[in-house]
């Protein structure tokens, strides 16, 4: 599976980026080896979006983890099915393994947006249908 982190460094020790848009580099990780490609982040825009957010999308990545998003890069990821997790201030390696046991807030709205930016959650139901 194919994770994009947004990330300051070019490296699995990276940090994740506190700001999508301001990310030094995105790399895209492999997980089951953790191979990984990495694309600068020139802030360069494609249209409204950044080149990065292209890339996401054309290497078919199924998550992002990075910060805040802002709605002109929220919108083409959200379309294109990619899940958003909030994995700042975390190495991408730690990221990573967060994100797969579940322990990564995922973003619902992009920075400035009406809902929350994150939510705290961690995957548990909410809607009454369920005795506890």
């Amino acid at each position: 599976m194919k994770i994009a982190i947004a990330t300051n460094g070019d490296s699995l020790k990276s940090l994740v980026a506190e700001e999508y848009e301001n990310s030094s580099f995105l790399l895209v990780v492999e997980t089951d080896d953790l191979s990984f490609e990495v694309y600068k982040n020139a802030g360069c825009r494609e249209g409204s979006e950044l080149k990065i957010t292209r890339k996401i999308i054309e290497r078919g990545c199924e998550a992002l983890i990075c910060g805040s998003i802002e709605q002109a890069d929220f919108e083409p990821i959200t379309q294109a099915q990619v899940t958003r997790y909030y994995g700042a201030h975390y190495s991408v390696k730690d990221a990573l393994n967060l994100m797969e046991n579940y322990q990564l807030d995922i973003i619902r709205e992009y920075k400035g947006g009406e809902g929350l930016a994150h939510q705290h959650d961690h995957l548990t139901c909410n809607c009454d249908d369920h005795e506890e």
